[in-house]
Formats: C-alpha cells, sequence, structure tokens
C-alpha cells in the first residue's frame, strides 16, 4: 500500500515529504529539517520553487538515502553533508553468512559472490528500488532487517543485516562496507536503525510497477 504522505494536493514525493517520513520516523522533524537544508544547499536535494505545489522538485531514492545516511553518520546537524559524503562511498568489502549449523563463510566480489555490489548509497538505494517492485533481496525472500553504523571519524565501517522469517539460522546475511585495508580510528558511537526505513522510502516514491507472478527477487549472493 502508498503511504498516504504521497496522495498530497499535487501528487508526487517531494523533499517537503521525505522530511516529514524521515522525520516523523526517527522522532525529530526539526532536526532532519535542518539537515534537509544542508543538503539542499550542497546540491544532494533537489529545489523547487519557493513555495512548493506544482514546482515542488520530485525526488529519488538517491535522495532519501543520501538524507538517512546524513542522520545516521553524525549528531551535529552542521556537519552530516561531509559526513555523508564518506559514508555514500564506502566500498562494498564482503558478505559473511550463516550457515545451517552456524559456521560462518566469507564470500568476496574477487571469489565471484556479490558482483553487482559497489558502494554503500548506491546500494541501499537499489534496496529501495527492489522493495518499490515489490521484490525481495534473494530467492530465500531476504528483506533487509538493519543497517548499522560504526561512527569513526577516519574509518567508517557500515554493515547491511538482511533476514529472512522462514530461515530463522540459515536465512540471514551481513554485508559489509569499508574502506580498502582500514584501520579502525578513534570510534565515538555505534548507531542502528530498523531496516524498515526502506520500506517507508518505497511507499513515499510509489510502486514502480507489477512484478511476474514468481519473481521473489534477486538470486542470492547478489547485489540488493
Amino acid at each position: 500500500m502508498v503511504s498516504n504522505v504521497v496522495n498530497g494536493k499535487f501528487g508526487g514525493p517531494t523533499v517537503s515529504k521525505l522530511i516529514t517520513v524521515l522525520g516523523g520516523w526517527c522522532g525529530d522533524e526539526a532536526d532532519i529539517a535542518h539537515r534537509g537544508r544542508r543538503f539542499r544547499e550542497a546540491g544532494f536535494l533537489p529545489t523547487g520553487r519557493r513555495g512548493g505545489g506544482r514546482g515542488a522538485a520530485e525526488i529519488t531514492s538517491q535522495h532519501c538515502v543520501a538524507l538517512l545516511l546524513g542522520f545516521m553518520g553524525t549528531t551535529n546537524a552542521s556537519r552530516a553533508v561531509d559526513v555523508f559524503r564518506t559514508l555514500a562511498e564506502l566500498p562494498y568489502e564482503k558478505i559473511s553468512m550463516t550457515a545451517e549449523k552456524g559456521e560462518i563463510t566469507v564470500e568476496t566480489a574477487a571469489d565471484g559472490g556479490a558482483t553487482d555490489l559497489s558502494m554503500l548509497a548506491a546500494d541501499l538505494a537499489k534496496i529501495v528500488e527492489i522493495y518499490r517492485a515489490g521484490r525481495r533481496l534473494s530467492h530465500r525472500n531476504l528483506h533487509l532487517t538493519g543497517i548499522h553504523l560504526t561512527r569513526d571519524a577516519a574509518n567508517p565501517v557500515a554493515r547491511l543485516e538482511l533476514g529472512s522469517p522462514e530461515h530463522a539460522i540459515e536465512g540471514r546475511e551481513m554485508i559489509h562496507y569499508a574502506r580498502p585495508g582500514h584501520k579502525p580510528g578513534r570510534t565515538i558511537t555505534s548507531i542502528w536503525v530498523d531496516g524498515k526505513v526502506v520500506q517507508l522510502f518505497a511507499d513515499l516514491l510509489g510502486p514502480l510497477g507489477q512484478v511476474a507472478t514468481g519473481d521473489t527477487g534477486m538470486e542470492a549472493g547478489t547485489a540488493p
């Protein structure tokens, strides 16, 4: 079901609607609005005609992800844009999966796995688009259960957590993002947010179209 937030007087999703949705979700719309202004000034969010209405610029999944990472990356709204620039380009590092008996295995892009994964912001935007299409992330019906970020000024690390209600143990995967050869710096804190936030974005942006019967998503080990 498409969120009622979309069904305003002039239709499509805008920055102001994104701020309302994300602000309501995290409980501080004023803080998100402050970050939104910063992102507009930096060119990471579109600017439409003053006053909104038919002149309001519509947003994309990339815009939603930018504001989310700008929120997650720092408690200081004035630094959100600079922190986002760093987080957005964190490259895919590895994917670790829990097998039936709980062993941890590691599969890297070099091994032929997850070859479509690239950088954190781009991959999160892909997940939003998959949700808009009514799909999940693999044949095991995985969905995004959480986004974890270590707020390290020198070398931040991010993790996307995937899960499946049908496969309690083997249906879990973690996709990691970090700079090559990263070494932990002075860690300030870590933050975890519920993966349901991407469904909020998908609802705000609206459905992409019908999906063929039996198409449940991407193959396991490929990109979201």
